[in-house]
């Protein structure tokens, strides 16, 4: 078994805002919960992706979302640092605490995130262990169906802020079954949310949901790299529009 079954109820995401019935609760300003469906609905949209504004550069490059191995294993990525990305499913996926073998505390692993000195250089207080067999996890990206979003759009919320200059994206995707995994591969056990096989192709996503006053500023810097399609896909997400 790649990851113990206790491991993977430790790692399971929060659901929030639900109901025993799993309908969200949500207090809204002017926006309707069934018109963020409907917007799901009319764009196409069956499952969506939590990321912030960091990751357009690296859409932009390698035209997909790329899950944590790709991402870990790609010399870009260490050049310019990762303000996106999921620190938790997908770094235990991949790495082991190098004393006890098992899941890395959070101590730990701010000790093996890159970070910039002074100079401008990138370096790593302490290497990470890799795992003798890189987990579901990190071989595919997090996504959840649409009548989850709020825990996607959860994660679209971290690392962001007026501090940064960074703000969240809700990457909307139409994805086949055949797309997916909803189950752990090896061990059988339903996963907390649905991971894809592989990365997620441009070709795949429908939408771009962005902040108000945000999607010229994002349809430029696709359009400019020649994704023009996609700079069309960009608009303002009612699901930003709560409170």
């Amino acid at each position: 078994m790649l990851f113990p079954i206790q491991d993977w109820r430790m790692l399971k995401r929060p659901h929030l805002n639900l109901n025993m019935q799993g309908e969200v609760k949500l207090s809204r300003k002017g926006t309707d919960i069934k018109d963020i469906y409907e917007q799901f609905r009319s764009d196409g949209v069956d499952f969506v992706h939590g990321s912030n504004s960091s990751s357009l550069q690296g859409v932009a490059l390698f035209r997909a979302l790329l899950p944590m191995e790709l991402i870990n294993g790609t010399a870009w990525f260490h050049g310019h640092g990762l303000a996106s990305g999921e620190r938790y499913f997908s770094y235990n996926a991949l790495f082991k605490d190098p004393k006890t073998f098992r899941l890395c505390p959070l101590s730990i692993r701010s000790r093996m995130e890159w970070f910039k000195d002074a100079s401008g250089r990138w370096h790593m207080h302490e290497f990470p262990v890799f795992r003798k067999h890189v987990d579901v996890a990190a071989k595919g990206v997090s996504v959840n169906a649409t009548a989850n979003f709020n825990d996607s759009l959860f994660y679209s919320g971290l690392n962001t802020g007026k501090e940064t200059e960074i703000f969240p994206i809700l990457y909307g995707m139409k994805l086949d079954r055949t797309d997916l995994h909803f189950s752990h591969p090896v061990s059988g056990e339903t996963l907390p949310h649905p991971i894809t096989r592989e990365a997620i192709s441009i070709d795949k996503i429908r939408a771009i949901y962005v902040p108000d006053k945000r999607v010229a500023e994002v349809r430029s810097q696709l359009e400019l790299r020649g994704l023009i399609r996609l700079g069309k896909a960009v608009k303002v997400g009612l699901c930003f529009q709560m409170t």
